[in-house]
């Protein structure tokens, strides 16, 4: 039985007002869970994109599994800072999830605010990994 934890209804901080169940699990070990119970099944659906599809539990874990071998073969240590600079997409959700099932940091930037902000936060947020599109990456250079 999971342990439970109750948050406030006005606050979302804990409290003593609604109990929801709390499991010692990432939300990756439930997607990768989910790749073993249910491969068949969908796990993602872009919509409002230019790929417009869905993708299976089974697809999402090899893409997330080679996302992860990639990042080791590539030297990254695990918990390097990895940031990733690119709009919502499937390679973006398999990049992600990839980089936490690797045990690797996920550092994430807005893309939609101004541009001296989205250099702020790429500078503090001191990634040891940039991964990105290519539009995105034309940022990049002027932070280091």
């Amino acid at each position: 039985m999971p342990a439970t934890l109750h948050l406030s209804h006005k606050t979302g901080f804990p409290s003593n007002s609604v109990a929801f169940p709390c499991y010692a699990q990432s939300p990756v070990d439930l997607i990768l869970a989910n790749v073993r119970r249910y491969p068949d099944r969908v796990a993602l659906v872009l919509a409002g994109t230019r790929e417009q599809r869905s993708v299976s539990y089974g697809e999402l874990g090899t893409l997330i599994a080679g996302t992860a071998a990639g990042l080791a073969r590539a030297g990254f240590p695990p918990k390097a800072r990895v940031l990733i600079l690119a709009p919502p997409s499937l390679r973006f959700y398999t990049l992600a999830l990839g980089v936490l099932a690797s045990g690797r940091v996920l550092v994430v930037v807005d893309g939609r605010m101004r541009r001296s902000r989205i250099l702020h936060a790429m500078h503090a947020a001191a990634p040891d990994v940039v991964i990105g599109a290519r539009s995105a990456m034309r940022w990049w250079p002027l932070v280091t």
